[in-house]
């Protein structure tokens, strides 16, 4: 299935051919009057295929293998339009690419042209060779004994390296700047993943080192636009680690999906900080920035929007910072008792995320409009210093999506069954949320899966009830 949501996604030749990838490319040029655009891509080999389609029928400044975050950095410090060839944390048979304007907002492409009117097909790929560098570990040589990448014929290796180093240079350099450390922190990248491992000597300009038996460990995505963090086995939420951000008196106006953890949203407004509920996805979430002035905005999902300091998605800021506003809870070799207080800090949330398979359609699903809920022009909205939302209609909701049906279809069943179980007096927040004093709900269709995403926080008691009848669609 072809994904094109915020971007554009899909297993490469199946959903996504290069005859697709040609038409929103030329669109992207020609609608925007492009005359030379950056242009990144991740470690898939696939995506290298698609890189040098790109430059052959496209004029690109190509500065190679980077991190979306800094790639995205590069394209606003530029000042000029760039492309991100990733489809970011789906399995590496999908392939993808990200459009970004020179003032961080993303573009989205349409679809509007048929097969017919194409162009480029298929067949012009035929004969192209694939170029994927050296220093990309897993790489073997093909039967004919040559390595698929070397540094010969016209891939400029030695000049894209450079560009490489001086992006990772220009961008954490930056973030020094920003969290001026001032002691050692030893944490445990996940060396199996490409960027964070090739990012390590660049961390240390953070004065954060990788230390093989720390308890604390990260994690990331492949493109590295997304960052978590374990302590002894467990994850920390991402909620946690935005509001020990949100905190940060620079950070003023904040953004965040309705899901957010309740406790620490009511603890935030205690603090003065005004709060925006941004429906999911970067596109909202930049274009809310532009709209809203926002200095800080997450999701649970692990994005981490700094636009105060960067613009843009800015996860390893947001690691830093997080990192050194916790040193002085665990100290700088994270000892025992201070790791102790942050997980039972991470605990007393009593949030749990999770997702249910939807292998078939719902059945009795029904296609009328959720009572009481009509579209918000804007699709987002502050909050209120009360916690309440102003209006009677906070969120936008399109009774002909069925994504956003089916989410509420199951809201209503499991009122239902709250309320026959428990005799529950439950009250709504939107039309796919609702909350008693005991525990707050929210259901949302996932965008790229068959899924629906399930967010609770509050009492178990309940939530046993809430999965038993979940787990049987």
């Amino acid at each position: 299935m072809l994904l094109t949501e915020y971007d554009i996604r899909g297993i490469f030749k199946k959903d996504l051919t290069l005859e697709i990838i040609y038409s929103v490319v030329q669109q992207f040029f020609q609608k925007l009057k492009i005359k030379k655009a950056l242009l990144a891509v991740d470690f898939n080999k696939n995506n290298w295929l698609i890189k040098n389609f790109l430059e052959k029928n496209f004029h690109f400044e190509f500065l190679g293998i980077l991190p979306t975050p800094i790639f995205y950095y590069e394209v606003i410090k530029r000042k000029k339009p760039g492309i991100m060839i990733t489809a970011s944390h789906l399995p590496l048979k999908y392939s993808g690419l990200k459009f970004i304007l020179e003032n961080g907002e993303p573009w989205k492409p349409t679809l509007t042209r048929t097969r017919a009117d194409l162009t480029r097909t298929d067949a012009d790929s035929k004969n192209l060779p694939v170029f994927v560098p050296d220093t990309i570990p897993g790489y073997k040589p093909d039967k004919s004994g040559k390595h698929p990448g070397s540094l010969s014929g016209n891939y400029p290796g030695k000049n894209i390296q450079s560009l490489r180093e001086s992006a990772f240079n220009n961008y954490f350099n930056h973030l020094q700047k920003i969290i001026k450390p001032k002691k050692k922190i030893y944490v445990s990248f996940d060396k199996k993943n490409f960027f964070l491992n090739s990012s390590l000597p660049y961390f240390q300009k953070l004065k954060i080192y990788h230390l093989k038996n720390s308890p604390i460990k990260i994690k990331s995505d492949i493109d590295n636009d997304r960052i978590f963090v374990f302590v002894n086995g467990r994850k920390i939420h991402n909620d946690l680690i935005f509001y020990f951000l949100a905190k940060l008196p620079q950070y003023l106006k904040l953004g965040v999906p309705i899901f957010f953890s309740q406790k620490l949203k009511n603890e935030l407004l205690k603090f003065g900080k005004k709060i925006y509920f941004i429906p999911t996805g970067h596109y909202f979430f930049k274009k809310a920035f532009r709209k809203y002035k926002l200095d800080l905005a997450f999701e649970p999902t692990g994005h981490f929007y700094m636009f105060k300091d960067l613009k843009t998605e800015g996860p390893y800021l947001a690691l830093g910072l997080f990192l050194h506003l916790i040193s002085d809870l665990c100290g700088s070799n994270a000892d025992k008792r201070g790791l102790y207080n942050l997980l039972n800090i991470n605990s007393s949330l009593q949030l749990y995320r999770f997702d249910i398979n939807l292998t078939n359609n719902l059945p009795g699903l029904k296609q009328d409009k959720p009572p009481g809920y009509k579209p918000d022009k804007s699709g987002s909205y502050p909050c209120s210093p009360s916690g309440r939302n102003p209006g009677n209609n906070p969120i936008r909701v399109n009774p002909r999506n069925k994504d956003l049906r089916e989410s509420a279809f199951l809201l209503e069943k499991t009122v239902s069954l709250l309320q026959k179980k428990f005799k529950l007096k439950l009250k709504r927040f939107d039309g796919y949320s609702l909350y008693n004093q005991d525990f707050y709900l929210h259901l949302r269709r996932s965008k790229t899966e068959n899924k629906i995403r399930v967010s609770y926080e509050g009492s178990k008691k309940y939530l046993k009830e809430i999965k038993k009848w979940l787990m049987k669609i």
